[in-house]
């Protein structure tokens, strides 16, 4: 059987992985230890390679972009596109370990990324084509010029600074206060189930049955996200809590694998 093809975006330098979304299921897929291949896929050449190979595209109504990554390839040569549809059909075929999409913290974290992307944009987008080559940086000037409906150039000037920053840290402490819910480094914990154990054997207990989720890997693809674009930036989002270092440094291991 043919392995699983992930279809990524590359960035200039060395090429690895930069985009948020990728990074969701390339991390799903290095937690499973998923045996997978890369492929990467410059922005604008993104439309024809998925439509020559019979990739359904996205629904409009839901993704203004026809064609997105990530997309998958199954071992069985069906292709997914869309990194929430992509972790659910992860999840039926390699179920272990799992990543608990039926958490109910889940949902609390999806709705708080938009939030945050939303009051960040500013920020965030005019750093993006330095990282990209060329030709898909010209192709994200353009995109994002007619998605904002202004330069990014005019967009850093008016949504960005601090004024972005300030409205950021609502959302993001938020997004901590999930974090906090638990004694973490991830979302979901085991409090309660080990107060009453002898120190020693509670906090044993607590590191060998801390449950990694889908919602970790979407906090974290934002941070990684955040450092590949300006350690300037990945600092002062972290600086917001605690929580966001602590996550970030306990899910390092499946950032790893980035390139191929």
């Amino acid at each position: 059987m043919a392995p699983l093809i992930l279809y990524d975006l590359p960035s200039n330098g060395r090429c690895s992985c930069w985009s948020l979304n990728p990074w969701k299921t390339r991390m799903a897929l290095n937690y499973k230890n998923v045996e997978y291949q890369t492929e990467f896929v410059e922005y604008p050449d993104l439309a024809p390679t998925l439509k020559g190979l019979g990739v359904p595209p996205n629904d409009p109504s839901v993704n203004t972009m026809l064609y997105s990554s990530p997309t998958v390839r199954l071992p069985d040569g069906t292709f997914v596109m869309d990194s929430q549809k992509i972790i659910f059909e992860l999840e039926k075929l390699y179920p272990s370990p799992p990543l608990y999409l039926d958490s109910e913290i889940l949902p609390k974290v999806q709705e708080l990324m938009p939030q945050i992307m939303g009051c960040m944009v500013g920020v965030f987008m005019p750093r993006t084509p330095k990282i990209l080559n060329d030709v898909s940086a010209q192709y994200f000037y353009e995109t994002r010029k007619v998605r904002f409906g202004m330069p990014l150039q005019q967009l850093e000037e008016e949504k960005g600074g601090p004024e972005a920053w300030e409205a950021g840290k609502e959302p993001l402490a938020k997004m901590a206060a999930l974090l906090n819910q638990t004694s973490g480094p991830f979302f979901l914990g085991n409090e309660g189930k080990y107060n009453s154990m002898p120190y020693l054997l509670s906090f044993v207990f607590h590191v060998l049955t801390q449950a990694v989720s889908y919602a970790d890997f979407v906090l974290v693809s934002l941070l990684e996200y955040t450092k590949r674009i300006g350690q300037d930036i990945f600092d002062k989002v972290v600086a917001v809590d605690k929580s966001f270092e602590e996550i970030y440094k306990a899910s390092a291991k499946w950032l790893e694998r980035d390139d191929h």
